[in-house]
């Protein structure tokens, strides 16, 4: 599990659970799956990403980097080198299925197609 200090940019008024997060100049738009304290814009908090229901395949002839979220969803492609169980797209995001299920991809550039991208906000 890797630990990020994030800034929140943004927080949903309809949705209790949306975030808008600033980690090292990269916007990520998550479902706030475990956060217990009250959020604000503009402060910064500790947190760490959990993936749910993720696609795999390899980038053949390919080393991009890169998050795109899709259209406006919790949902992510994500491109970046494998190293064990964690995928670095700018940040590193890890996932046990990653290095159990794919370890015969270590060290090759995948594409990880996201359900949904969640952050927990952790204790300070």
């Amino acid at each position: 599990m890797f630990k990020y200090t994030a800034k929140v940019v943004g927080l949903d008024p309809d949705i209790e659970e949306e975030v808008t997060l600033r980690i090292k100049g990269m916007d990520f738009t998550c479902f706030a799956g475990i956060c217990p304290y009250e959020l604000s814009v503009g402060q910064e908090y500790p947190v760490t990403f959990e993936m749910l229901d993720f696609e795999l395949s390899e980038q053949v002839n390919s080393d991009e980097t890169s998050f795109e979220r899709i259209e406006n969803t919790y949902a992510y492609t994500l491109k970046g080198k494998l190293c064990r169980d964690t995928i670095d797209v700018g940040i590193k995001i890890s996932d046990e299925f990653l290095a159990s299920d794919y370890a015969y991809l270590d060290g090759k550039y995948i594409c990880l197609n996201v359900d949904r991208l969640d952050v927990e906000f952790l204790e300070n």
